[in-house]
């Protein structure tokens, strides 16, 4: 198979999950050439014995996708904030500190029932991780991550944003 045909035949299809995944016209159209380049390099790894050439196609594509986005969240989470941002007073030997009162927080933990309060003051306001908020609730990892995502429902709830 040449490389004209599989683009011909595949890269709608292909474009199709990308845009699932990254809602970006020009990064989907990114990760598409990203995923050409893959398959074709990749070409003699494909075994028809395994399953479909659109279905390893497609995992390729899906895999791209997934590295853009991760790449793209590690980009983010490694800039830091604008100096400008930040105050100091140095004189006084004061930082301030957001309370929580003044911008809501309180007032969506009240929507919130008494476990998922525990999980949400565990790993929001004591900075434990999943783990270890499960460990010291006593309760299974699982429940820890379900109070987690049903009270977030509940908070976006409150702030009319589902």
């Amino acid at each position: 198979m040449g490389f004209d045909y599989i683009y011909d035949h595949y890269s709608a299809a292909l474009m199709g999950i990308a845009m699932r995944v990254v809602a970006d016209k020009d990064s989907a159209e990114e990760i598409v050439h990203d995923t050409f380049l893959k398959i074709w390099n990749a070409m003699n790894g494909y075994d028809s014995e395994k399953g479909r050439l659109f279905t390893w196609m497609a995992r390729i594509c899906k895999n791209c996708c997934l590295d853009h986005v991760k790449s793209k969240n590690i980009k983010k989470a490694l800039k830091t904030d604008d100096i400008s941002n930040v105050v100091v007073d140095r004189e006084r030997g004061l930082s301030e500190q957001m309370n929580t009162d003044t911008i809501g927080v309180k007032e969506w933990m009240n929507v919130l029932d008494t476990d998922q309060r525990a999980v949400f003051q565990a790993l929001y306001f004591q900075g434990m991780s999943q783990s270890q908020a499960a460990e010291d609730l006593e309760i299974p990892l699982g429940t820890v991550k379900t109070r987690l995502r049903l009270g977030l429902i509940e908070i976006r709830k409150k702030l009319g944003v589902i």
